[in-house]
């Protein structure tokens, strides 16, 4: 039973930990690509940056409330 947790634990993790190096590496894309276009195109990569930034607060927040409830 504590070996299952554990690797759910690990498994998690490693998902978190590839999503917030996705994230980074398209917020450098965009930031890239927002220097490049112009400052109309740097708020529009602004807005995408803030909710990619909401999304993967929500979701460490979601795995944070699981943990706390096993």
């Amino acid at each position: 039973m504590e070996a299952s947790g554990t690797s759910i634990c690990l498994v998690m993790k490693a998902v978190l930990l590839s999503a917030r190096w996705a994230g980074r590496t398209r917020r450098l894309g965009l930031e890239q690509a927002a220097k490049a276009a112009g400052d109309g195109a740097e708020s529009e990569a602004e807005k995408v940056l803030l909710r990619d930034t909401i999304e993967l607060l929500v979701e460490q927040l979601a795995c944070a409330q699981r943990r706390l409830k096993v």
